[in-house]
């Protein structure tokens, strides 16, 4: 390949790597009302009292649990 024909190419691959950001950018924010309003997705953990734990976790549950 000659220079002129590498320089070509490599900026044709940049091009495309920059399109692909770009277009990936866009698509986030025009997702991102989704996220702040709220679509069913819940981001905040439960707490529960240490009382409510110790009633979940019987004995019984406590053996038919399985790692996550």
């Amino acid at each position: 390949m000659t220079a002129d024909r590498e320089r070509r190419r490599a900026l044709a691959v940049f091009a495309a790597a920059m399109t692909t950001a770009v277009c990936g950018a866009v698509w986030m924010v025009s997702q991102w009302d989704g996220v702040t309003d709220g679509n069913g997705v819940s981001v905040h953990r439960e707490t529960k009292s240490p009382e409510e734990i110790r009633e979940y976790w019987t004995p019984e549950r406590i053996r038919n649990a399985k790692p996550g």
